[in-house]
């Protein structure tokens, strides 16, 4: 892109890159994600340091935006300089959230300078997400995103789409749903040892597992039993051996 380069034409490239991200990540079956900047605060900025300062702010924000987002991601202007997309290929609706948050905690901070001006700009961000439906295109998805800045919002917040929501929802309970399986999984082959060695014996069962490990762990197996046979109070019964009284024949 060159200085000289009409909106218009800065606008479709824009559309066309946003085109192959998308294409990509639903080729690849990965996530896609898209942020919208509301910045219709700088219409009140206007008013207050000068119509001639708004268009050099508006640059320095998009330059810093650019120097703090992923290389992958996309950074979109629009003619009318008053939302900014920032698409975020291979990015869950958590992520997205998680960036929307960050951007929103920086801008909460930071300064731009104008001249003898000092300006904080507070946004809004819509953060949507793209459903991997064929039909969905980058135009329908851009104004869907475009749609949840509509919503009543204060400033400083994130306005989740109902599809992002979702999404997290769905993140949320497979999530831990993996927690609960691996907190579980110990105890179900626990479970399964005792059930076989109540129904083979004890070394039936654990023979084919230590047959199966490598010869330090086999050692360290060996280690671990000698110090528990040292731990093991007289009276305690080794699991799958009876009991006989021999010793106690013999000392008769």
């Amino acid at each position: 892109m060159t200085a000289v380069t009409s909106p218009q034409r800065a606008e479709s490239h824009s559309q066309h890159v946003l085109q192959q991200a998308l294409s990509f990540c639903r080729r690849h079956k990965q996530p896609f994600a898209l942020l919208a900047i509301d910045l219709q605060e700088l219409k009140t900025l206007q008013a207050e340091i000068g119509e001639h300062y708004i268009a050099p702010l508006f640059a320095q924000f998009c330059q810093q935006l650019n120097n703090r987002k992923r290389c992958e991601d996309i950074l979109i202007t629009t003619r009318s300089n008053q939302v900014v997309f920032l698409a975020l290929p291979g990015t869950h609706a958590d992520g997205a959230d998680i960036a929307a948050g960050r951007l929103l905690d920086w801008l909460n901070h930071h300064e731009f300078r104008i001249d003898e001006f000092r300006v904080t700009l507070n946004v809004r961000i819509a953060v949507h997400v793209h459903s991997g439906a064929d039909n969905e295109g980058t135009g329908r998805l851009v104004n869907d995103t475009l749609k949840l800045l509509r919503q009543p919002a204060e400033r400083g917040q994130r306005i989740l789409s109902p599809q992002a929501q979702r999404q997290q929802s769905q993140q949320a309970q497979a999530q831990e749903d993996t927690q609960q399986d691996e907190a579980n999984a110990p105890q179900e082959l626990s479970d399964a040892l005792l059930a076989q060695a109540r129904k083979d014996g004890l070394l039936d069962t654990l023979t084919p597992l230590i047959n199966a490990l490598d010869e330090s762990a086999r050692l360290e197996l060996v280690d671990h039993l000698l110090d528990a046979s040292t731990r093991t109070t007289s009276t305690a019964k080794p699991y799958g051996f009876r009991a006989t009284n021999t010793a106690r024949r013999g000392a008769g």
